[in-house]
Parts: C-alpha cells; structure tokens; sequence
C-alpha cells in the first residue's frame, strides 16, 4: 500500500510540474525597411541590438505598450543619450501562440501581420534592460 501511494503522489507531483513549466506565449518582431537601427521598448523593458529587425519572443498574451524609434539626424526625441525619430507608438494585443510582425515601410506606414504558431517556442529569449 505504501508503493502504491508513493508511486501516485510522485506521478501527480512530476505531472503537476510539467504543466507549470509549459505556458503560452507570443511574440513581437519589428522590421523597418530603412537601414538604420531600431530601438523597441516594450512595456518600458528597451531592446537594443543595433539592426534593422528585432524579434523578442516569450511575451505574455496580453496588451503591451510598444514604442520603436530610429536614430534621427535631426532629432526629435533623446533615447539612451542619441537622438530619435519616433517611427510607432501604439498599444498591441498580443494573442497566446501568436506571431506579430509589424513592418514599417520607408514612407512611416505600419504593416501588422499576426500568425499563429504551430508548437509553442520554448527556450531563451531576448531580456531587455529596465528604463
């Protein structure tokens, strides 16, 4: 009797343990058309990687506040001490297991395309740094 309850309470621990590990999450790329670097904040959190194209993964399906700026040559707004241009600033739903690419074009306009992920993505994703 005592197996039988040792091998019960040790299968609904390990059980219980691989559905906390497993939630659903989205992710955010932003691509711009322009050459220059983006910067991306996210819900205040900034993501620097100096490219055109940024994509942050292991986002919470949720709305998130998402600002991207370029690097301007004649300034508009000063961001980590260099001076900006605001290409987005906009709230996004982000839905659970989705994809949401936003594309902006040489001209300023947004192009957002979502899709759904097959199988969710488990692994690293990029950690921004608080503002």
């Amino acid at each position: 009797m005592k197996t039988i309850s040792t091998l019960l309470t040790s299968f609904l621990l390990t059980t219980s343990g691989f559905a906390a590990g497993f939630k659903t999450t989205a992710s955010l790329t932003v691509k711009s058309a322009d050459k220059s670097p983006i910067v991306v904040i996210v819900d205040g959190k900034c993501f620097d990687i100096g490219s055109n194209a940024i994509m942050i993964s292991g986002l919470e399906p949720a709305y998130h506040d998402v600002k991207v700026y370029q690097q301007a040559f004649n300034g508009a707004v000063e961001l980590c001490g260099k001076d900006c241009d605001v290409l987005f600033n906009s709230s996004v739903l982000l839905k659970p297991r989705t994809s949401l690419l936003i594309a902006i074009d040489d001209c300023g306009a947004i192009t957002m395309n979502e899709t759904r992920m097959r199988t969710p993505r488990i692994g690293r994703h990029l950690a921004g740094r608080k503002l």
